[in-house]
């Protein structure tokens, strides 16, 4: 306790503390109680149709189980020359917060020249929240189901970012007549999941974003700098992206997608892809980083007789470099 002479000045000090802690939960109430209300009356039309409950007519119910309630929005743009062109069918990864608008710089350049088509996965873009287990069967299950509600047809080139490089691998093994040809972008190979450390660090950066996210700080920074969330620079639909992605930004389903990486992965070393074309798009950086990671990495990519380009933040070269990767893509079409 301070002496009495200065026990007036310590009253003070913690009178100030008192009000400045009071003043900090009022900033935070207010500002989770604008994030609800902005959650209430989201109101942005989706460009493309969302697709309630999602299972594909062969869906298999006395073997496999199925949590109705969950939906998908499904975005398609372009045409194909004939029947015989494939459709190309990107597939985002499991913490982009909105693929239709995050794809746009390269699907842009698609649009002319092929038929063009964006699931969102549950917790992603417009789609709704998630009901069944995030394994590679059910979401392969509910991508199956919304392109088929949709009205498209195959055969697909797939582009597969990141962790939805699993889901084309096991889309291509089971339904080899549906597709064309794979583009990886930074797909890590499914054996090569077992030597990534990284897992910690998703999750700690996963739940570190709850705060802001749920007391309001992204969405009232949102309001002045929405710049600060586009993942790109000239990045066009930045205010819809920032309001994608306060609503989005590591939802419940994004981080299922994650604990289950694992078992997926491992789901996805059962399937051989030999007879698809495959191109691969892997960041130098990582590619190089680790020897072990190379030499699995590079054993999937000649074991499937994939080409190979490594370039530099591989991630996003549908951003920094669209026209190129649009160019390969069309190779496959």
């Amino acid at each position: 306790m301070p002496k009495p002479e200065n026990m007036e000045g310590y009253k003070r000090k913690m009178r100030w503390q008192t009000v400045a802690v009071l003043v900090f939960m009022f900033i935070l109430a207010a500002g989770a109680g604008f994030q609800r209300l902005m959650l209430l009356n989201y109101t942005e039309t989706p460009p493309g149709v969302i697709i309630q409950d999602p299972v594909p007519s062969d869906f298999n119910y006395e073997e496999k189980e199925y949590a109705s309630g969950t939906s998908i929005h499904v975005f398609a743009a372009g045409r194909r020359a004939d029947d015989s062109q494939p459709v190309i069918l990107i597939l985002g990864g499991w913490s982009d917060v909105s693929p239709v608008l995050s794809y746009e710089p390269l699907t842009s350049r698609l649009y002319e020249q092929a038929r063009v088509v964006i699931p969102e996965r549950p917790g992603h873009g417009w789609s709704g929240s998630w009901y069944s287990e995030r394994t590679l069967d059910n979401m392969l299950s509910e991508t199956r189901g919304a392109l088929e509600q949709s009205g498209e047809t195959g055969p697909y080139v797939i582009v597969a970012h990141t962790t939805a490089g699993l889901e084309a691998i096991r889309f291509a093994g089971e339904y080899p007549d549906d597709v064309a040809g794979i583009v990886f972008i930074n797909a890590l190979a499914p054996a090569a999941y077992s030597y990534r450390m990284d897992g910690v660090i998703d999750y700690i950066r996963g739940y570190s974003y709850q705060v802001p996210k749920h007391t309001g700080i992204f969405r009232i920074i949102s309001l002045f700098a929405p710049q600060l969330f586009a993942p790109g620079d000239n990045f066009l639909n930045v205010d819809s992206y920032a309001s994608i992605y306060c609503r989005n930004v590591m939802s419940p389903a994004m981080l299922a997608e994650r604990a289950e990486l694992s078992k997926n992965a491992k789901a996805a070393l059962a399937y051989n892809i030999y007879d698809v074309p495959v191109r691969a798009f892997v960041d130098t950086k990582s590619y190089n980083a680790n020897p072990e990671l190379n030499r699995v990495w590079s054993e999937f990519h000649y074991t499937v007789g994939a080409e190979v380009t490594e370039i530099d933040n591989a991630a996003n070269i549908h951003i920094t470099g669209p026209r190129r990767l649009a160019a390969e893509i069309l190779k496959l079409t």
